[in-house]
């Protein structure tokens, strides 16, 4: 009995895993116009309000991250190495991303420009690895998270409760501020949000990755006890909610700023993403490997780092063949189209994994 729920917790993990790194890959090749603003047909909205749950891909990578941390042994030398290894990692494929989009781009970089661009994450060239710097940040309070997760638990849940707080807290005041704004003008909800900025200890480094990291390893640890078909419907009901009312107010300030918002990334630290990240966890904990499908998503799952190390260069070098065709208007092909760079990725992933050089761009 104690293996079988060891082998569902691994399974529902990689499969947490699987639609994050299938989400991310659709984020970046959409291909399907979802544009709202102007005369926008109506099946552009419905693009757009289908593209809000992808805002829980890089939620889910911190949550799981967190799963698998704060609910295992530590070992503080093993801990620091891959904490470093994520660093290097991501600088090193900062400037092959750099060195590889040059030739796809046809625009070549002097070398001071090239090493501008991976200090300055400049966008369209390597600005995904974001992810893996706030990763690192992440990591380097793992100690202490770790050491309040088994020996403090009260201290745990203060600072959870304080970086819920100062992320997915204040960014709801701030969605409320402006909407106040939207329809009575000035208040004084600005006054109040320019002070929580001011005392914000998570402000500067994405502190919402905090908040679902050490999420992850409560909601993992409480696993057995979430693992019930009321929740799981509970789930299966909040989450659509929760997507009309983030897209609701993202098409709301779309128009009214006449500039699209990224409903995607700017998703990651309001309230609705994280419920939606939630209830994926819960839908997620039944779920066990089995057979052809089983074996992919346990691939998938393994190779997530390689996939998302990939993608970027995969999608520039066939995204100006694919915009041609006919049928790239089509949601349904951005659909078809992400899980065929999916499995790509994973199949070249797989191959440089074979030779002992190249392994060590995949692995941490």
């Amino acid at each position: 009995m104690r293996q079988e729920a060891q082998n569902s917790r691994c399974g529902a993990l990689d499969l947490l895993k699987a639609f994050a790194i299938f989400s991310v890959v659709l984020y970046h090749s959409f291909t399907a116009p979802y544009h709202i603003l102007g005369d926008a047909p109506p099946v552009a909205y419905f693009r757009y309000f289908s593209r809000s749950i992808l805002s829980t891909c890089v939620p889910i990578f911190f949550l799981v991250n967190g799963a698998l941390l704060l609910t295992r042994s530590f070992d503080m030398r093993k801990h620091l190495r891959r904490t470093a290894a994520v660093f290097l990692l991501a600088t090193v494929w900062g400037l092959l991303d750099i060195l590889a989009l040059m030739p796809v781009r046809g625009e070549f970089l002097p070398p001071r420009e090239v090493v501008r661009t991976l200090f300055l994450l400049r966008g369209g060239w390597c600005n995904h690895l974001w992810y893996l710097y706030t990763l690192v940040v992440v990591y380097l309070f793992v100690p202490l998270l770790k050491t309040a997760f088994d020996q403090n638990r009260p201290v745990f849940y203060a600072f959870l409760g304080i970086a819920l707080f100062f992320t997915f807290g204040t960014n709801t005041l701030e969605l409320a501020e402006y909407t106040v704004r939207y329809f009575w003008g000035e208040n004084l909800l600005r006054d109040l949000m320019t002070f929580f900025h001011r005392v914000n200890p998570l402000a500067a480094i994405n502190g919402y990755a905090v908040a679902y990291f050490m999420l992850g390893g409560v909601l993992m640890e409480q696993r057995e006890r979430l693992n019930s078909r009321k929740l799981r419907t509970a789930a299966a009901l909040l989450i659509p909610v929760m997507m009309f009312l983030w897209f609701f107010y993202a098409a709301a300030n779309s128009r009214r700023e006449g500039r699209m918002l990224d409903i995607v990334f700017s998703g990651y630290s309001t309230v609705f993403v994280l419920i939606c990240t939630v209830c994926l966890f819960v839908l997620s904990l039944p779920y066990q490997a089995h057979g052809r499908s089983g074996t992919l998503i346990r691939a998938l799952g393994s190779n997530t780092l390689g996939i998302y190390l990939l993608q970027t260069v995969v999608i520039a070098a066939l995204a100006p063949q694919v915009r041609r065709l006919a049928v790239s208007g089509s949601m349904l092909f951005s659909i078809a189209y992400a899980a065929a760079l999916t499995l790509l990725c994973l199949g070249i992933c797989l191959l440089c994994k074979q030779v002992p050089v190249l392994r060590r761009l995949f692995c941490l």
